[in-house]
């Protein structure tokens, strides 16, 4: 603290440092992969990123493209790492990690304004606090989350505008040039259409004003008019999109003593994981296996106490720094105020989605935390010397802890099943939503026996069609025909494609060689919408072309027993019964085929197939005579062969 030069003078060069640092932590993120938890929605199947064409672009500013929040900026920057990259992870990652580490380099500046501007900091303790902040915002682990999801680029560059927005404020506060209000203004308004959470803005110029100007005057009040208009026009825009999707719970679901319960509960959590940031998931669940199922269930003790943890957090230390030193309580009141606006309405007071907390939520609000942990630290060393050298032990530990902590945490994030897999470890059945993502992800990688563990976790759980098929799918590809019924018939409970459904059940009686319950399902399926039997033969010419024959034959026995005048299921049943060296058997199939049909294309490929089989049992006056049906009814006739069956068609055998 004696050498203020050399904090001065090596800035560049320190925050350089920070920087690298910052980089090495999440270094690993450049190898992840895409996850299938929204990566899916925001990159792959998003077609609007795909091209920079005057439609895209008005979709991407007029519409909720993601159904989830309105973020155009977002998605505008995800279309240009596409057209610089295509598919490429690396290019996603790196440009995450790259506006992360602007915000470190912008809450350095943040902080150090804010010190620079208290007359009970002096420079060397102010810059020392902002180097720490800087360090400890770049590298702390609660921060992977926003920097490691490709999908949340909306946290990292919301706040990348929501930076230089109150940075461009104390430029205004100080010189009250219009300017800087406007730049202020439209940063802001930058912040909102990356991320809808950045609507607290104008709370965190209050917290600026107070901290600051420690008084109110009507002037103060009325410039932030502006903003705080815009921030309810942009909030209720947001949302009612989000009511649209419906990832809202009704307010009148879960009782507003439980809610206040879960936003106390979510106001601990984070502040304890500040300081020790163990045992993170990328899911936090509410304390039961489905909340509107189990929402009059009692809550974990913890949860009660919260509220009364939450309330001494913030009352004991502004009440003893007002009594000790007002300056500390100016410290200590702000830093309490920042975080607390920029996680209030992710303390889930108002419940969105299934979670009651995240680590993405911390990402700005512990600027907050770091202020006033960096202020107490340097003020320790300011005034104990005795301290020092423990000071730069006690910082550098937690600096190497935080580092470690960030790097390993950057793991979790390679690609869909470790991501999942880390929520299911910690939470089991409470995160049962995972169970279906690592399905999803085993059978996106060819691995069915271990998508089948998962998927009957997730379905043991939860009602789900779409899981219920495709948990029939992979048994019915593993041949346990019996299973794969079993779970296409659970599908039928819950009422949706009901006649596809019996279509799938006969489809694997068939394949199982169970003909009359195939034929049963058929039936129903055809009495419920006629239009399937041509899935059905779809599926009959697909195990044709796969030289599944004996499968193929089951089929068409099913179209004709209920169909029993079709001539064509008859003549491609015959198909299925010489590939599969049932040839006697197939004559009777093409014999039908002549005896049904008018004269058609399929007549003389009928014909022509018996004069086939009719040769190879032997019969050279039949297969002669079909022949030359064949060929008179427009049928493409190899010469040798004809040839053939005419020079043979007087030789008995």
């Amino acid at each position: 603290m004696n050498k203020e030069p050399a904090l001065e003078k090596f800035k560049p060069y320190i925050l350089a440092g920070i920087c690298i640092l910052t980089f090495l932590c999440f270094r690993g993120a450049l190898n992840n992969q895409f996850t299938n938890w929204d990566d899916d929605v925001y990159i792959k199947t998003d077609p609007y990123i795909k091209a920079f064409t005057g439609d895209n672009l008005k979709v991407i500013f007029t519409k909720n493209i993601t159904l989830n929040y309105y973020h155009p900026l977002t998605m505008l920057s995800l279309a240009v790492n596409y057209a610089l990259a295509g598919m490429s992870p690396s290019s996603y990652y790196l440009t995450n990690v790259l506006f992360h580490i602007a915000n470190v380099l912008l809450a350095f500046f943040f902080t150090g304004s804010l010190f620079s501007k208290l007359s009970f900091v002096d420079k060397k303790q102010g810059l020392l606090a902002s180097y720490i902040s800087a360090l400890w915002f770049g590298i702390h682990p609660m921060h992977v989350e926003s920097v490691c999801w490709i999908a949340e680029r909306k946290d990292v560059l919301y706040t990348f505008f929501y930076l230089l927005g109150l940075l461009s404020y104390l430029n205004y506060f100080f010189n009250k040039k219009i300017k800087w209000y406007g730049a202020t203004m439209l940063f802001f308004i930058a912040s909102c259409l990356s991320k809808p959470m950045a609507v607290v803005f104008p709370l965190s110029l209050f917290c600026i004003d107070f901290l600051l100007k420690q008084k109110w005057d009507k002037k103060l009040v009325l410039n932030k008019i502006p903003f705080l208009l815009l921030a309810l026009g942009l909030g209720i825009l947001n949302y009612c999109f989000t009511l649209q999707v419906n990832t809202i719970t009704p307010f009148e679901n879960i009782p507003v003593g439980k809610r206040v319960l879960f936003a106390s509960y979510g106001f601990v959590m984070y502040i304890l994981k500040f300081f020790v940031p163990v045992n993170l998931s990328t899911f936090y669940p509410y304390p039961c296996v489905n909340m509107e199922l189990h929402i009059d269930m009692p809550l974990p003790a913890f949860y009660y106490v919260s509220l009364w943890i939450a309330i001494l957090i913030i009352v004991v230390p502004l009440y003893f720094s007002y009594k000790i030193n007002k300056n500390y309580f100016a410290v200590i009141a702000f830093g309490l105020a920042f975080f607390l606006v920029n996680v209030v309405f992710e303390l889930q007071f108002i419940s969105a989605g299934m979670a009651v907390m995240a680590d993405r939520y911390s990402y700005v609000s512990y600027i907050g935390l770091l202020f006033i942990s960096t202020f107490f630290i340097t003020e320790l060393w300011k005034r104990f010397s005795a301290l020092r050298v423990s000071a730069i032990i006690l910082i550098s530990g937690i600096t190497l802890a935080l580092a470690y902590l960030c790097n390993k945490r950057t793991a979790v994030w390679h690609n869909a099943e470790t991501l999942f897999t880390d929520a299911v470890e910690q939470y089991g059945d409470e995160a049962s939503l995972f169970y279906k993502g690592l399905g999803d992800y085993y059978m996106d990688n060819g691995m069915p026996d271990k998508a089948l563990v998962n998927y009957a976790s997730w379905i043991r759980l939860n009602d789900d069609d779409e899981v219920l098929n495709d948990i029939g799918n992979i048994y019915k590809a593993k041949k346990d025909y019996a299973n794969s019924a079993r779970f296409y018939l659970r599908l039928l409970n819950s009422g949706a494609h009901v006649s596809t459904t019996y279509i799938k059940v006969s489809d694997v009686y068939a394949n199982a060689g169970e003909l009359d319950s195939a034929v049963y399902y058929y039936r129903k399926a055809i009495a419920i919408e006629p239009g399937v039997e041509k899935l059905y033969g779809n599926i009959a010419t697909a195990t044709t072309n796969a030289k599944q024959y004996q499968n193929a034959i089951n089929h068409y026995s099913v179209l004709i027993a209920a169909q029993s005048d079709n001539p064509y299921y008859y003549f491609y049943r015959g198909v299925a019964k010489y590939s599969n060296g049932q040839i006697k058997e197939s004559v009777d199939d093409f014999l039908m085929t002549l005896k049904l049909a008018p004269p058609t294309d399929v007549q003389a490929s009928a014909a022509y197939n018996l004069a086939v089989a009719y040769n190879q049992l032997g019969d050279n006056a039949l297969a002669f005579t079909c022949v030359q049906v064949a060929k008179r009814d427009g049928q493409q006739i190899d010469t040798a062969f004809f040839n053939k069956l005419e020079r043979m068609k007087d030789i008995i055998h």
